[in-house]
């Protein structure tokens, strides 16, 4: 198939005072073991990511902290924050969503990268504003096998030839309200997955 353009888990643990490393070797692989993964038969791969803000070497930048992956229909194909390798100067709250609690236990983001890597290998990547989910990640996925639901020029045209966010994409096109507050990578991958549905079906991917 060509294209052309122009349960999610959510882990809640106690915070104790002093975790031993058992035990957060064990949070770990709960973690791990209620991920969903179920990619038999699936062509297409909805993206979004929640970023954090890292330094390294008195650089800042944009880090994936928690990410999801939907087909098609917005089945949960991966849903699970990320722990980055560099030190969070800010988890942007307020917009990204992400509290510490939340990557206390989480894997690294390198095995929550390798584990993307294996899902998407051979399919078709859509995503809104993708690259910079896929900058977030420091992932690569073959340029021709990548949608971002921003570039559709027919979307693009609806909105005075503006790249919109997902937020009035959504509004306009789907009459529906998200990020109502914080954001959530896998309401925000389901939107997106609604989005590219549309624009399937008035023809505007092929």
């Amino acid at each position: 198939v060509s294209y052309t353009t122009g349960a999610a888990v959510c882990i809640s643990v106690a915070q104790p005072r002093a975790p031993s490393q058992s035990s957060c070797s064990e949070k770990r692989a709960q973690h791990w073991h209620s991920m969903v993964v179920e990619t038999q038969g699936v062509d297409v791969v909805v993206m979004d990511t929640e970023m954090v803000i890292c330094a390294r070497k008195g650089r800042r930048m944009f880090v994936a902290a928690e990410v999801s992956l939907v087909d098609e229909s917005g089945k949960v194909l991966l849903h699970t924050y990320a722990k980055p390798p560099m030190r969070v100067v800010s988890y942007n709250t307020r917009y990204s969503g992400v509290t510490p609690r939340h990557l206390r236990y989480a894997p690294p983001l390198r095995d929550v990268r390798s584990r993307i890597e294996s899902i998407l290998a051979g399919k078709v990547l859509v995503g809104h504003a993708i690259a910079n989910d896929l900058r977030a990640l420091n992932l690569w996925h073959p340029p021709e096998a990548i949608i971002d639901t921003q570039k559709i020029p027919e979307i693009q045209m609806l909105f005075a030839n503006d790249t919109p966010g997902l937020k009035r994409v959504c509004r306009g096109l789907l009459r529906r309200e998200i990020q109502d507050g914080a954001h959530s990578a896998l309401e925000d991958a389901q939107a997106t997955a609604a989005v590219f549905g549309l624009a399937r079906g008035f023809g505007w991917v092929v």
